[in-house]
C-alpha cells in the first residue's frame, strides 16, 4: 500500500500517543498491584477515576492491612458473610477535616440487599454481613487508635468469637484514661449495624462510647447481659461527644443505655449533646431471674441530652427497685465533683411494662457533684406500671434530695397503680412545673401531700395546675387538700378515654377533659403522636410492626 506524505507526517505522532496510553496503563496497573500487595495477597484495590479506591478485602485476608493501607475517601469492601477475627484498630489518618476525610468499611453485598438508609437492620439479615469478632476472653472485636476518625461502618456483624467468649467490650471507642479531648477518637458511624452476643453467653458492654462525634444509627444491639456486674448495650463516661443514637433497638441487662457511671480521666468533662431518638429499647423477659437488672436509661453524668420519641420497656426489680428511666448525678468515685445531670429533654416517649417510671436525684448524696438542673419530662405515656407485675412501688415520677431546679412535668399520661409525683422527705427543688398531666394520686412529700406538700418542696416557686388527678376515692378531701386548679376523678375510667384505657389512651370527644388543658387541648399526651411512634420504632425492615 502506499501512503502519501501527509499520512507518513501524521504516523509518528499517533505512535507517541499509542505508547503514552500503554505506559499510563502499565502505571496504573502496577500501582493496583501494588496495593494488592500492601493489603495481602487475597485483597485488590480498585482506583476510581476520583482516586478513592474500592478496597476489597476476602475471607481469609487481613482487614487490618485494609485499615492500614486504606486513604480518606476510600471504601473498604468485606465479603459478606465471612468471618474476620480481631481486634481490630482503627488507625489515626491524617486528613482535612471535612467529610472528604471519611473511610467506609462494609459489606460487599448490593445496596439493594440490605434495608434502605435510614432504616433498621435486623439479625435476618446476618448472612449478607461480614463479621468481626473478638477472638476470646476480655478481648474486643474493634478498638479506635488516639485521634482515629471519620470511620463509617455500613452493614458489618459484631460479636464474640462464641459463647464461652466473655467479652468487656466488644467495640472499644477510646481508651478511657486519656487526659484531654484531643486525644480521642471522632467522627465514627455505625450504620446497620448487627452488634450482639449469644442466648447463653454473656457480655458487659457492646459498644463503649468514649469519643467525640460518634453516631450509632439503624443498628440492632442484642444479648448484652451479665450476672452480678453491669452490662449495658451502649455507655460512654470519658467522650464529649456530640453523641447521635437513632433507630436502634436496644438490649442490656443493667442498663440498656448509660452515661457516666465511672468518673472521667478528662478533668471537667460531662458527656454532652446526646440525641437518643427513635429506639426501641427493650429487655427479653426470658431474662427475668437470670441476669441482673437496673434500668432501660440512666444518665449519672451528662448534659444538653434529647429523649426523643422512643419505646422504652420491660424493666423489673432485681438489682434495684424497677425504675424505668433513671437521671442521676453521681461523681462515682469520688474524683469528678463536676458530674451533673442538666438540661434534658424527656419527650415523646413510651414508657410501659415497668415497676416505677422516672426518678430524678438532685445531686449525689456519696461524693460532691453538681446540682440537677433543668429537666422537661413532657408529652410521654407511662402506662403498665404496676409493682403486682414488675416490682417496685409503681409511680410515675420520684424526686429525692435537695438541691434540684427547674423541673418541668407537662402533658404526660401516666397510668400507674403507684403515686403521680412522690418526694422523699427533705427533697427540695426550685421551680417546679406540674401541668396538663394525668395522674394518679399523689402528689406528696414524706407524709404530706397537696398543697402543702408542695409548699415544702418548692415554697412559692411551684405551678400545678390544670392535670386530671386519679384520686380512687373521698373527692371532697382531694379536692380541700390540693390545689384549685385541677380535675379530680375517682377511677382512670373516669377521665374519658375512648376504648375505656384498655392500652389505649386517647380521650374521647365528649370526655370533659378534652379541652381542659392550659393549651386549650387534651390533658394528658398527644396519644396519636405516641401511637405512630410505637409504630415506626417497632417496625421490622419489612415494613411490619413487631
Amino acid at each position: 500500500m502506499i501512503r502519501s506524505r501527509n499520512e507518513r507526517r501524521l504516523s509518528l505522532p499517533v505512535l507517541l500517543l499509542v505508547g503514552s496510553l500503554v505506559a499510563v496503563g502499565l502505571i496504573v496497573a502496577l500501582a493496583q498491584e501494588r496495593a494488592r500487595r500492601a493489603l495481602g495477597g487475597n485483597n485488590s484495590a480498585q482506583v476510581s477515576r476520583h482516586g478513592a479506591r474500592a478496597i476489597e478485602v476476602r475471607a481469609g485476608s487481613s482487614l487490618q492491612q485494609a485499615l492500614e493501607a486504606a486513604q480518606p475517601g476510600d471504601t473498604i469492601l468485606l465479603e459478606a458473610g465471612a468471618t474476620y477475627v480481631g481486634p481490630f484498630t482503627l488507625p489515626y489518618k491524617a486528613g482535612t477535616g471535612t467529610d472528604a476525610d471519611w473511610i467506609t468499611v462494609r459489606t460487599s453485598a448490593a445496596d439493594g440487599s440490605l434495608p434502605p438508609a435510614g432504616e433498621r437492620i435486623t439479625p435476618a439479615y446476618a448472612s449478607l454481613l461480614p463479621k468481626l469478632v473478638a477472638s476470646g476472653n476480655r478481648t474486643k472485636s474493634l478498638q479506635a487508635a488516639a485521634r482515629a476518625h471519620h470511620y463509617r461502618f455500613i452493614g458489618v456483624e459484631f460479636a464474640p468469637r462464641d459463647a464461652t467468649a466473655e467479652v468487656n467490650n466488644l467495640i472499644w471507642l477510646g481508651e478511657a484514661n486519656e487526659t484531654s479531648v484531643e486525644q480521642l477518637p471522632h467522627h465514627l458511624v455505625f450504620d446497620r449495624c448487627y452488634i450482639h452476643g449469644y442466648p447463653n453467653g454473656q457480655m458487659r458492654r457492646a459498644v463503649a462510647l468514649n469519643s467525640a462525634e460518634t453516631s450509632i444509627i439503624n443498628s440492632y444491639i442484642s444479648d448484652i447481659k451479665y450476672k452480678g456486674e453491669d452490662a449495658q448495650a451502649i455507655c460512654g463516661w470519658n467522650g464529649p461527644g456530640p453523641f447521635h443514637i437513632i433507630n436502634n433497638y436496644l438490649e442490656g441487662s443493667t442498663e440498656n443505655i448509660l452515661f457516666g457511671g465511672s468518673d472521667p480521666s478528662i478533668s471537667n468533662l460531662v458527656p454532652s449533646d446526646i440525641e437518643i431518638r427513635g429506639n426501641l429499647v427493650s429487655k427479653p423477659l426470658s431474662w427475668r431471674g437470670v441476669w441482673t437488672v437496673k434500668n432501660l436509661l440512666e444518665l449519672k453524668n451528662a448534659q444538653r441530652v434529647r429523649i426523643i420519641g422512643n419505646l422504652f420497656e420491660y424493666n423489673w426489680s432485681d438489682a434495684q427497685s424497677g425504675t424505668a428511666i433513671v437521671f442521676t448525678p453521681r461523681n462515682q468515685d469520688g474524683r469528678a465533683p463536676w458530674s451533673v445531670v442538666s438540661d434534658v429533654v424527656f419527650e415523646s416517649n413510651v414508657v410501659r411494662h415497668s415497676g416505677n417510671g422516672l426518678d430524678i436525684l438532685a445531686q449525689d448524696y456519696l461524693h460532691p457533684s453538681r446540682p440537677t438542673h433543668n429537666i422537661t419530662v413532657k408529652n410521654n405515656l407511662f402506662y403498665d406500671i404496676d409493682p403486682a407485675r414488675w416490682g417496685g412501688q409503681g409511680y410515675a415520677f420520684h424526686l429525692s434530695k435537695d438541691g434540684a431546679s427547674e423541673i418541668s412535668y407537662i402533658h404526660n399520661t401516666a397510668v400507674t397503680a403507684g403515686g403521680g409525683l412522690l418526694c422523699d422527705d427533705g427533697t427540695a427543688v426550685k421551680n417546679i412545673t406540674i401541668i396538663d398531666n394525668i395522674l394518679h394520686y399523689h402528689v406528696g412529700l414524706g407524709a404530706d401531700a397537696g398543697t402543702k406538700a408542695l409548699d415544702k418542696l418548692a415554697g412559692s416557686t411551684w405551678q400545678m395546675r390544670h392535670n386530671a388527678i386519679v384520686v380512687d376515692s373521698g373527692l371532697g378531701y382531694w379536692r380541700s387538700a390540693y390545689p384549685a386548679e385541677n380535675a379530680y376523678v375517682e377511677s382512670y375510667s373516669q377521665i374519658g378515654f375512648e376504648s375505656g384505657g384498655s392500652d389505649d389512651y386517647k380521650l374521647s370527644a365528649t370526655s370533659r377533659l378534652v379541652r381542659y388543658a392550659t393549651d386549650r387541648k387534651a390533658v394528658g399526651c398527644d396519644y396519636e403522636q405516641l401511637r405512630e411512634i410505637v409504630k415506626e420504632v417497632t417496625k421490622t425492615s419489612d415494613g411490619r410492626s413487631a
